[in-house]
């Protein structure tokens, strides 16, 4: 009996083909057998490819040539060099690998009937019951893979070491269990214009010494990112490059020889498979699978979603690249943005768990990351441009959880470790000058004011104004008190709590006469 040969199922054979020939782990997720195979060649090339899966020996033409005792030949050759072709990025392996097994099954089954119909001897009721066994024996079984811990340990993908990448903030190095590593998803949260574009240039830095970067970018283009990765090194601003105060020429001088490719994501409704296509293309260049900095998260998929459902997409993204991190055996950082600067609540401000709170809000994503980090500066910077602030490690694979307190120069976009006490000194002249413009603007009011009115009227962040008011109020000794007083309300007064200086005494009755 005669079975076409559709173009799906070509196609489909060729890409499970190529994909295990792209990245040799992909065998571990094909479940078909070589009688699925339609194509004989393809057929014989993927039982050869099982054989040298199971000694643990790389996949490729050399090998697979050896392995086939000099079998393969010129048309071998033009077919293995069409499923290379055939599939960009070997992500999709398993939906292939789907195609494959049910394309073989139908195949055994329209083979089956037809010896039986074509039995002269079988007919009525002795022909329907050996139909019903011989289909019985070929229904599929549970495909589900049951994997030993000693099969685990002896797949190909342990023939390959987990590699971990150093950053320059040796806190995090001991925290993180010695750097970024790969084959994870590493994302890092702080809400808009806290540093997240800046602090992935920082990272690209340090990781392009040991192995090139591709820098994904949702909202900044590639002229922008390039003089953000310069202006760090040469110790300018970004726009000094960008309006020609620097000569581009002489910044770029500062980054020459790195291998930091940057692309600009404009809302492509195939993110993942520009991100592979790229990362394919630097691979063929330098023969080394890139790692990949995404800035940001939610700009991959906010094209597509909206509502919860981009809370959903994010997550699927985030466990997208997790794989992608997986097959390729590269780390990918991923930048996350949220709506809110705080998250830890008042009874565990040092508790870094406590901003996992941020990551929820940006959907599931803790759960494919392996290293979660939340960005923390002070809105307030010293007089030479300095933020101080802190990295917390809310979620640390094989590693602990703690925090890296840094400190960020604003206008050059530099981050620097720093010890725990001098974090704690800029803290503190931080909390003092905000400290100040509270009691100055107590004194001076023309009565004493509610604690909204002070973090309205001291020209900081509300937010920040009255977790300052609350600080003054729960030191010890306390520097500010609370008094009672009143204000208008529709035709009367209400009753408020105003605030006043410790030393003051009484009752305020504000605007009443």
């Amino acid at each position: 009996m005669k079975h076409p040969y559709p173009p799906r199922l070509a196609d489909a054979e060729r890409s499970v083909i190529g994909a295990i020939l792209l990245d040799n782990r992909a065998i571990e997720r094909v479940h078909a057998t070589p009688d699925d195979f339609f194509d004989p060649i393809l057929r014989q090339t993927f039982d050869a490819m099982r054989a040298l899966a199971h000694e643990h020996a790389p996949i490729d033409l050399v090998t697979l040539e050896g392995r086939l005792n000099g079998q393969a030949h010129g048309p071998w050759m033009v077919r293995l060099s069409e499923c290379i072709s055939a599939v960009p990025t070997a992500d999709n392996v398993g939906a292939y690998d789907r195609i494959v097994i049910d394309a073989g099954l139908d195949r055994r089954v329209r083979l089956r009937l037809s010896e039986i119909s074509s039995d002269p001897t079988q007919e009525g009721v002795e022909l329907i019951t050996r139909a019903t066994r011989s289909l019985e024996l070929l229904r599929p079984r549970d495909a589900t893979p049951i994997e030993s811990a000693e099969t685990t340990m002896r797949a190909p993908s342990f023939a390959i070491g987990q590699v971990t990448f150093p950053t320059r903030f040796a806190h995090l190095n001991r925290l993180a269990a010695g750097g970024i590593k790969a084959r994870q998803l590493t994302v890092i949260a702080a809400p808009p214009g806290g540093g997240k574009t800046y602090l992935a240039c920082t990272l690209a830095a340090d990781l392009q010494e040991a192995i090139p970067v591709l820098m994904i970018s949702t909202e900044i283009d590639n002229g922008e990112i390039a003089a953000r990765l310069a202006g760090q090194q040469r110790r300018c601003t970004a726009d000094d490059i960008l309006a020609l105060r620097v000569n581009p020429g002489e910044a770029a001088d500062y980054i020459a020889g790195w291998n930091v490719f940057v692309h600009f994501l404009d809302g492509a409704p195939n993110a993942l498979d520009v991100i592979a296509t790229k990362m394919r293309a630097i691979h063929d260049r330098l023969g080394v699978w890139p790692a990949v900095i995404v800035d940001y998260l939610q700009g991959l998929v906010e094209d597509l979603a909206s509502g919860d459902g981009i809370r959903i997409a994010v997550s699927h993204m985030a466990n997208a690249l997790r794989r992608m991190a997986q097959d390729h055996n590269v780390p990918i950082v991923a930048t996350s943005t949220v709506s809110r600067a705080y998250y830890a609540p008042k009874d565990r401000p040092d508790d870094p768990i406590a901003y996992l709170a941020a990551f929820k809000e940006s959907a599931g994503i803790e759960s494919a990351s392996a290293l979660a980090m939340y960005l923390e500066l002070a809105r307030a910077c010293d007089l030479d441009g300095w933020y101080v602030g802190r990295l917390a490690v809310s979620k640390s694979r094989r590693g602990h959880l703690g925090f890296v307190p840094i400190r960020f120069h604003g206008p050059h976009g530099i981050f620097e470790e720093v010890s725990a006490v001098e974090h704690a000194t800029g803290m503190a002249l931080i909390h003092a000058s905000e400290e100040a413009r509270i009691l100055e603007f107590v004194r001076h009011a023309p009565t004493p004011p509610t604690r909204n009115e002070t973090a309205q009227g001291i020209g900081m962040r509300k937010t920040d104004g009255l977790a300052a008011i609350t600080r003054m109020l729960d030191a010890t000794p306390p520097r500010l008190a609370l008094s009672s007083g009143t204000r208008p309300f529709g035709a009367g007064y209400k009753k408020c709590e105003v605030l006043i200086e410790p030393d003051g005494s009484g009752e305020s009755d504000g605007d009443e006469p």
